[in-house]
C-alpha cells in the first residue's frame, strides 16, 4: 500500500532499499513500504550549514535591530510628513518586511 509522510523542516527521510518514492497531487511525498515499524527520513540539502549560519549571535542582533527599525518606521509614519518622506519610510518598511519573510523561510527550511 501507499502511506503519506509529512516531513518537518530539519527532518530526514531515508527510504529502505527496494522501496520507491513518488510524488502525489494530494501530498508532497508518498512512499510505499511493507514493514510498518521502519522510519523514513529526508535529508534536505545544506540544512545544517544554514542552521548554524542563522543561529549566530550577529544574526540575532541584526534581527533585533530590524525589529526596532520597523517599530520606529511605523511610529514615524503616524506623523504629518511630506508625501516624499512617507514614501521613503514605506519603502524601508517593505524592505524590512521582505527581510523578515526571507528569514522566516530560511528558518523553516533549516
Amino acid at each position: 500500500g501507499c502511506q503519506s509522510v509529512v516531513v518537518r523542516p530539519g527532518a530526514s527521510l531515508a527510504v529502505p532499499s527496494g522501496r520507491s518514492l513518488a510524488r502525489s497531487p494530494q501530498t508532497s511525498l508518498s512512499a510505499t513500504r511493507e514493514p510498518a515499524d521502519r522510519e523514513w527520513t529526508l535529508d534536505l540539502p545544506a540544512t545544517e550549514l544554514i542552521s548554524r549560519a542563522i543561529d549566530r549571535p550577529q544574526i540575532e542582533l541584526f534581527n533585533a535591530a530590524c525589529v526596532l527599525a520597523s517599530l520606529l518606521l511605523f511610529g514615524l509614519q503616524t506623523l504629518d510628513l511630506s508625501p516624499d518622506t512617507e514614501s521613503k519610510l514605506e519603502t524601508l518598511e517593505r524592505i524590512i518586511g521582505l527581510g523578515f519573510a526571507l528569514e522566516y523561510l530560511v528558518r523553516w527550511y533549516s
